[in-house]
């Protein structure tokens, strides 16, 4: 190789190094007596595995609701109004963000020394429901962060669990020396050694040793402080991330997740765990005494792994040792020798089916509270919301090679057919309007009159749907197991079927759900429940209509909604002004007819005077209040009355809590008060104008045949309808798929 190419690799693999973002496991360590002097400036060295999640959270971000899609920045809205934070560590677990607001509450009071540091975390839910996925999220979170671990140590442990050796006088002189004292640190956002201490472990053998039996030094107390302290990464390679497996006991996966997390899997599945199991019992002593049994030996801690003692028949102690992955024997489950412990700083996450969970509980009989008062149990539901369901299915797509074109509806067809299978049946409320709810969409749909009180609104709100469901909601439906496959079936449908020309319509979707819901009910495979689920979404949310004109099944009903409405806002290309200037009209004369004016000012545009609009004094257009209050469905004249009386206090009531939100940041400040802003008046105004529009939209819609007197006008209106339909997403196969259903069922009749 000549002396220049070995200059250009060199360049060449400099260049390369800058563009890697590896970090080492390892960072230089330091004295423990350097570690004490910098806790005042660094407390979080001395955090405890929960604070250390939060924390890890926490430093990852929230989402930027503004950069997501438009027609998920309804939901995220919602969700951040109502208190809920927006995690990025888990956006991509799609529908989880309630969840995780649930546990971060549990997290953050175990951080803060909270009975809760003693729980392990039991996420129960239904099959196929993302309970692994949600957990993998708080490891993923925990990967590489960095944890300050006693050198040497089996267990990592933090170093102040050697201060557990000290005497309280020692500990008070020291807090002082450290600026660390209860009265420094009060008022404060500062931890005081006390409290850091309050929930320290009891050093292992290992370290106890290296301080009190130290060969080099005489004297304990320059052995402690000249102890070398490591900042380490957590890693799932080699330590502080763990899950536990068959092939390993529990104290291992203990011993290797000790400062980050321990996964537990899906621990009751498999037989009917007796209250005897001793990995149940070691679970008992980590919790309560967050501590490992000794005398277990494992590869994390670099001691040879003990064989277990022989175990006479019957004894609740036989195990039988598994191979890891290298094929080396992990830690055994033995009797732990009474004497010696390690002690343990770890996030303890269990999964379990509902069946699984059931069944252990019924096993434990009287003792069951033994197990259940060290759980928190959390129960994680199906996804509600049809805007995530449907990201889910767009994150499932991005990883295929090939994938047809779907119609901007179809996949949200999908996914409302998932979502209303996992509602609860019963409500004065329909499944699809309570998906549209779920989903942020600001709905009108009022209370009965048995559901109100004087502390509730008058109308349904997405909390107190979730409050009325409580955990009685999204346990049973369509998990993301069916949909998957049901999403994979259909495009290789349409990739190797010329009929459907690489392309998904929407009522192509609904064809395809019917027909493929009625197979499944007849294969192998699913439960007696879960057939019940099949039978409810093939038989009443997508049942075709009986005869034209009738109403069909929940699902085309919705997708007949949603296309009238589309076609009737393509078909009006200045939909919006008049929209606008309808709300505007309607406010205006609203507001005058409520305070008993005779007279309203309004603006002529088409005129000036001096270069102004001209504004002259016109009469109240009752007849316009009362054609508008009609499609918004007020009947008598007491409620139109009531309604044009309380527009401006709703909408300065609603101005004030954007001025108020706008202060804590919590809400943009740009949005303004729009002709939506008020979901009643905003559907009245709609109908009208859609109204306006039918007659120009049947001649649109007419055949070739048919136009042989069209107007250069129609035929302008017709070319702006095309490219306004290729602008949302339509392709000339499902844009055609979708004009034809719309004559044929004649949705131009309906109220959108």
């Amino acid at each position: 190789m000549s002396k220049n190419t070995d200059l250009q690799t060199t360049s060449d693999f400099t260049e390369l190094t800058s563009a890697l973002d590896l970090k080492p496991v390892k960072l230089d360590s330091i004295p423990l007596g350097q570690f004490l002097k910098e806790l005042s400036e660094h407390p979080e060295r001395a955090d405890t595995a929960h604070g250390l999640l939060v924390r890890a959270i926490e430093a990852l971000g929230e989402v930027d609701i503004e950069k997501e899609p438009e027609e998920r920045q309804p939901y995220l809205k919602m969700l951040k109004d109502l208190g809920i934070k927006l995690y990025k560590a888990f956006d991509h677990v799609r529908g989880s963000q309630r969840s995780v607001h649930n546990q971060m509450q549990h997290l953050r009071a175990a951080a803060a020394n909270g009975y809760q540091l003693f729980l392990a975390l039991i996420i129960k839910g239904p099959p196929g429901c993302g309970k692994s996925l949600f957990v993998d999220a708080f490891k993923r979170a925990l990967e590489g962060q960095i944890v300050y671990a006693v050198e040497g140590c089996p267990v990592h442990e933090n170093p102040l669990n050697l201060l557990m050796l000290l005497s309280d006088n020692a500990i008070a002189k020291l807090a002082a020396l450290l600026n660390l004292t209860e009265e420094e640190c009060e008022g404060t956002d500062k931890t005081s050694l006390r409290e850091m201490l309050a929930v320290a472990g009891q050093p292992c053998q290992h370290c106890w040793s290296a301080v009190m039996e130290s060969e080099c030094e005489k004297d304990p107390n320059q052995a402690l402080l000249k102890l070398r302290v490591t900042p380490m990464r957590l890693s799932s390679r080699k330590f502080g991330i763990s899950t536990w497996t068959p092939n390993c006991s529990l104290p291992s996966a203990l011993e290797r997740g000790s400062r980050g997390m321990v996964d537990m899997g899906e621990l009751f599945d498999g037989g009917n765990p007796q209250f005897g199991n001793p990995a149940l019992k070691i679970l008992l002593e980590a919790t309560n005494d967050r501590r490992i049994p000794g005398g277990t030996g494992g590869p994390a801690s670099g001691k040879p792994n003990k064989p277990a003692k022989p175990a006479k028949e019957g004894s609740e102690h036989v195990h039988k040792d598994g191979d890891d992955e290298d094929g080396k024997v992990c830690g055994p489950d033995v009797q732990p020798d009474g004497n010696s412990y390690q002690p343990l700083d770890a996030v303890l996450f269990g999964q379990a089916n509902e069946g699984a969970w059931k069944t252990f509980i019924e096993s434990l009989g009287k003792d069951a509270g033994k197990f259940t008062r060290r759980f928190h149990v959390f129960t994680y539901p199906y996804n509600t919301s049809v805007t995530e369901e449907t990201m889910a299915y767009r994150d499932r797509i991005a990883l295929m090679r090939d994938v047809p074109h779907f119609d901007p509806k179809a996949l949200t067809l999908l996914s409302l057919m998932a979502i209303i299978s996992r509602l609860k049946p019963e409500h004065t409320v329909d499944h699809v309007k309570r998906a549209r709810i779920y989903d942020g969409e600001k709905l009108e749909v009022k209370r009965s009159t048995s559901a109100m009180s004087a502390s509730t609104t008058e109308y349904w709100t997405a909390k107190d749907l979730w409050l009325d469901a409580a955990e009685q909601e999204a346990l049973t439906g369509l998990d993301m197991t069916v949909m998957f496959n049901m999403l994979s079936e259909i495009i290789d449908r349409s990739l190797s079927d010329k009929r459907f020309e690489r392309c998904v319509s929407s009522y192509e979707m609904i064809t395809f759900l019917r027909t493929r819901l009625a197979q499944l009910e007849k294969s192998d495979g699913f439960t007696d429940e879960q057939r019940k689920v099949l039978k409810t979404c093939r038989e009443k949310f997508l049942a075709p209509a009986a005869k034209k004109g009738e109403q069909p099944g929940l699902i085309e009903a919705e997708y007949q909604r949603v296309l009238s409405r589309e076609l009737y806002e393509v078909a009006a290309p200045d939909f919006q002004r008049r929209a606008v200037e309808l709300f505007e009209r309607y406010r205006r004369h609203a507001n005058a007819y409520a305070v008993g004016d005779k007279k309203v000012n309004e603006t002529e545009e088409s005129h000036t005077v001096g270069g102004r609009a001209r504004t002259q004094s016109v009469d109240v257009d009752t007849k316009m209040l009362n054609e508008l209050d009609d499609l918004m469905g007020l009947k008598t004249q007491s409620e139109k009355d009531a309604f044009r009386g309380n527009i401006e206090t709703e909408i300065f009531k609603l101005e004030r809590e954007r001025r108020s939100a706008a202060k804590t940041g919590e809400l943009d400040t740009t949005a303004d008060i729009t002709w939506k802003t008020l979901p009643r008046l905003a559907d009245g105004i709609r109908r009208k104008l859609n109204s306006e529009t039918r007659l120009r939209l049947e001649r649109l819609l007419k055949s070739e045949l048919e136009l042989q007197g069209e107007t250069a006008d129609d035929r302008r209106l017709r070319a702006q309808m095309l490219q306004a339909f290729n602008e949302r997403g339509y392709c000339k196969h499902c844009l055609g798929q979708a004009l034809e259903y719309f004559k044929l069922n004649e949705l131009w009749t309906l109220q959108s």
